[in-house]
């Protein structure tokens, strides 16, 4: 694996031929594996690498995402396809993880750099609204979530929620391409400026504040009551996840009372998403959105 690393490397230009990087793969549950490769100690690649999938389609989600948000994205480099594996090859970044405290500044405090470059990832993806070369290529999102949830012990509930979306009127409001998985753990501090990773599934899925949920509910720990509170408005207005979740709303024109009712709309969608990780996250997704139904419509 690590030869055919470092002949994809050459492949593509990053290395100089001959050149043995430091790798350090991660063993993950998925279909493939991740790896960083370091040339020195201050410039490395990260390299997503499966014998299993072709990786040309999520290479080019992180070339869109890169032409749409370069201030945010590390940068994607190359794609290659050696003995029965695909390998794509993104610009390592150093960084610390986000913490919250940086992203979420109280209403009165005027937002740090990690805060600035949170509220322009969704100023900037407010402006790919309706014209977007992702907006005709996503998923249909309704056949695909009648037809994945139809057998599915939540299909009551899931069945419910699509209704409630159809009648709320979000329908009438402009795609908007999504990164799909913005949840804090993918959010970091490089050289003191926002970094976002993980943009595989850019724009598979182009539903309007499904970003600003994701975000929402890992801040919130995924807690029943509080998801329950951000549906009701009963959250204090100058707590720092309500004031990102007015704010947020307010760049993207996403009326709050409409964003507050597709609360569980949200997380169905979301539980699709993820429909092909780990069972761990489909039983609690699921749990939530159970717990978060009408007792007559479970």
């Amino acid at each position: 694996m690590l030869k055919l690393v470092g002949q994809a490397l050459e492949e593509l230009g990053l290395v100089a031929r001959g050149a043995a990087p430091h790798c350090y793969i991660n063993i993950t549950t998925g279909e493939s594996l991740s790896i960083s490769a370091f040339v020195s100690d201050t410039v490395f690649f990260q390299i997503k690498a499966s014998e299993f999938m072709d990786l040309i389609p999520q290479y080019g989600a992180y070339c869109r995402a890169w032409d749409d948000f370069p201030a945010l994205v590390p940068r994607p480099l190359g794609h290659s396809a050696r003995n029965g594996w695909s390998i794509m090859v993104t610009e390592g970044k150093h960084h610390v993880m986000a913490r919250a405290a940086e992203l979420l500044p109280a209403a009165n405090d005027e937002p740090g750099t990690l805060a600035r470059g949170l509220l322009n990832f969704f100023e900037t993806s407010a402006r790919h609204a309706g014209n977007h070369p992702f907006v005709d290529a996503a998923d249909d999102l309704d056949g695909g979530l009648t037809a994945y949830f139809e057998s599915s012990p939540v299909s009551r509930v899931a069945s419910y929620w699509i209704e409630q979306s159809r009648e709320s009127g979000l329908h009438a409001m402009a795609a908007v391409p999504q990164h799909g998985d913005f949840v804090f753990n993918n959010l970091a501090s490089s050289a003191g400026r926002l970094v976002v990773f993980d943009w595989e599934d850019y724009g598979r899925c182009c539903l309007p504040g499904l970003d600003i949920f994701t975000l929402c509910l890992s801040l919130l720990e995924e807690k029943v009551e509080a998801l329950r509170a951000m549906m009701d408005g009963a959250e204090a207005p100058h707590s720092p996840v309500e004031h990102l979740l007015r704010h947020a709303c307010e760049i993207q024109k996403i009326p709050l009372p409409l964003f507050r009712r597709l609360v569980p709309f949200y997380l169905l969608v979301f539980l699709y998403l993820k429909r092909n990780y780990g069972v761990s996250v489909q039983q609690r997704m699921s749990a939530l959105l159970v717990q978060l139904t009408p007792a007559g419509m479970r």
